[in-house]
């Protein structure tokens, strides 16, 4: 089968998939908007850009990718959701809408129009979490053929077996891979998350996904930033760490009912989640026998006390949480779809 993966910055959700279906036989192609360089282009068999200095042009440029495509199947990875109708304004072929983030859950919002019309034009709908699934059935009904495929991992990404060579030092080790923010409240502002961990003697590295002004605020609390990685080195970052963050200092109701990639990303290289107002992940992770609901940020010597045991399960764990092995879910929905 053919398949056309349209995305704005080609995020690390593509790539996965990509990688798991082109290892099935599939040839999957991606249009994005402009260039990332943090995950590179391997799997892909093309990659096309809309981008365009003019803005007025970018729409047309958009479209005509669509209309051209010989794919079998379009699919459409949110944000923003915009891509999803105009796609349908361009082709009359199947397409299927990931909905990486619902954005009126993000928002604690009521779905905006964007939203709305991309459910309806899309032919069928795959979700990161059960709750998320959950949520927008209630908000956009559930006639269509849906999947649940998490943010797991390709196998070519999990770490070497023994990740962390002298594991003792690393226990007073808290890391975060993601977006920051210096806005209180919200979802992504880790500050008081930084000075909590660094104030009962742990150290704070942050892999930051967004620009240097929020790297200078966190580095200003003591925490050691590290900028946009290459995807592999980044991974590589993560071993150093015993505990990685999921979740936010306050609750939100996507993040609470997300299945966020740092999740896997974590496990993948031996690092133990470590799960604040992130109720999904936590319970996925008493599902898996892995990883800490954190009761609050007090305590945090208590409750991140070394634990062996649950590191060695995390380095067990991680092959059986990998694209490869469930990517059969998605084929299958594009057979319904097609």
């Amino acid at each position: 089968m053919k398949i056309l993966m349209v995305s704005h910055h080609g995020c690390i959700r593509v790539l996965k998939e990509s990688l798991a279906l082109k290892a099935r036989g599939h040839q999957v192609h991606l249009a994005m908007y402009k260039p990332s360089l943090s995950y590179g282009f391997d799997g892909y068999d093309s990659v096309q850009v809309w981008f365009d200095a003019d803005p007025g042009k970018r729409a047309a440029l958009f479209e005509k990718i669509i209309r051209r495509s010989e794919a079998d199947v379009i699919h459409v990875h949110n944000e923003p959701d915009d891509m999803v109708w105009m796609a349908r304004q361009a082709t009359s072929k199947p397409i299927v809408y990931d909905v990486h983030d619902l954005m009126s859950m993000r928002a604690e919002r009521e779905p905006d129009d964007n939203e709305r019309r991309a459910f309806e034009a899309a032919d069928g709908i795959v979700h990161v979490s059960e709750p998320c699934c959950l949520e927008a059935e209630r908000l956009h009904g559930n006639g269509k053929p849906t999947v649940i495929l998490p943010p797991l991992m390709n196998e070519r990404f999990i770490g070497p077996k023994s990740v962390h060579g002298s594991w003792a030092a690393s226990w007073t080790s808290l890391v975060y891979e993601g977006g920051l923010s210096s806005t209180p409240g919200h979802l992504r502002d880790m500050r008081p998350v930084v000075e909590a961990a660094m104030a009962q003697g742990f150290n704070a590295y942050l892999f930051a996904a967004n620009g240097d002004d929020e790297d200078y605020t966190y580095e200003a609390l003591g925490a050691c930033v590290m900028r946009r990685l290459p995807y592999p080195t980044m991974l590589a970052g993560l071993r150093a760490c015993a505990w990685g963050f999921v979740g936010s200092a306050e609750s939100n109701p996507l993040m609470e009912a997300a299945n966020p990639n740092k999740l896997y990303e974590y496990i993948s290289q031996g690092v133990i989640p470590v799960c604040l107002h992130a109720n999904n992940a936590a319970k996925l992770c008493e599902q898996w026998g892995i990883g800490i609901r954190l009761t609050g940020l007090d305590d945090l010597e208590e409750q991140l006390a070394p634990n062996p045991a649950m590191r060695q399960r995390a380095l067990e764990l991680r092959h059986e949480l990998t694209m490869e092995r469930h990517i059969e879910a998605l084929e299958q929905l594009y057979e319904e779809v097609v």
